[in-house]
């Protein structure tokens, strides 16, 4: 919403990660939680509360733990990006990417990218593309399967699990 579209040439590449994958990501970085001077959300006082990356969402917070707060802001984030994707009215500007691809099939995925952006190969996109061992790694279907398990251990309720669950299903279903 930051930049008028139409007064640029501008191209959107979207890069979807599996929900369980990032809910697990930034639960173990508690990246939308820390409000020092290196936080790179934005931080708004509620209540004389400290809360980011969660509006409309502050006053079920209050009895919520970490993982149920993570879900809920990305299930709003998700709600959001649809949201936006949908308003689009020139669909030719907008790529949308899984990050598994990016990583699994590395070549084929940035081969799409280029082709979107109008650019060509360079050596130092060659050389990022073999850094992906740690990468790959992470996305195996045992570990998924690992941190889904953890997630669901901390979420108290299965009124959260259920989200989790659809969050999922959407997902698999390539819409967000």
């Amino acid at each position: 919403d930051v930049f008028p579209i139409s007064e640029y040439n501008l191209k959107i590449i979207n890069i979807q990660a599996h929900p369980v994958d990032q809910i697990y990501s930034m639960y173990k970085a508690k990246t939308n939680f820390r409000f020092d001077k290196l936080s790179r959300e934005i931080v708004y006082l509620y209540k004389n509360k400290k809360y980011c990356l969660s509006v409309g969402l502050e006053d079920k917070f209050n009895n919520l733990n970490l993982m149920q707060k993570i879900l809920l802001i990305k299930q709003n984030q998700d709600k959001k990006e649809l949201k936006k994707i949908r308003s689009l009215k020139d669909k030719s500007i907008y790529l949308n990417i899984k990050y598994e691809d990016l990583i699994l099939s590395s070549e084929k995925t940035v081969n799409s990218i280029l082709k979107f952006i109008r650019k060509k190969n360079t050596s130092m996109t060659n050389k990022i593309l073999k850094e992906n061992i740690k990468r790959k790694l992470f996305l195996k279907s045992n570990e998924r399967k690992k941190r889904l398990n953890f997630i669901n251990s901390k979420l108290r309720d299965n009124i959260y699990r259920e989200i989790l669950r659809k969050m999922i299903m959407k997902f698999d279903k390539q819409s967000v």
